[in-house]
């Protein structure tokens, strides 16, 4: 899949990875990455990445967001090792 975007600095870009949501516990997210415009200065951008868990029991929230000397105005690849057990975003 490709997917191809035009943002300005306010903007924001994301892709996240949701539970089921047929029940409230099931709710869960995996977020791959979240940039925000305003969120990036010389050194590079605030990638956002990780867990929610929301309502979901099963899960621990485990979301940080380190700054990266990329240029997110250039392509990118991010993904995520996602499988039963412990999950794992690759960057």
């Amino acid at each position: 899949m490709v997917d191809e975007h035009r943002c300005r600095r306010r903007s924001m870009a994301s892709v996240w990875l949701v539970g089921i949501e047929d029940e409230p516990q099931r709710s869960g997210e995996i977020c791959l990455f979240e940039v925000f415009g305003d969120a990036i200065d010389r050194t590079g951008p605030t990638v956002g990445m990780g867990i929610h868990p929301f309502r979901d029991p099963a899960l621990r929230d485990d979301f940080s967001t380190p700054r990266l000397p990329i240029d997110v105005t250039d392509f990118h690849v991010y993904a995520a090792d996602w499988r039963p057990g412990p999950s794992g975003l690759l960057r």
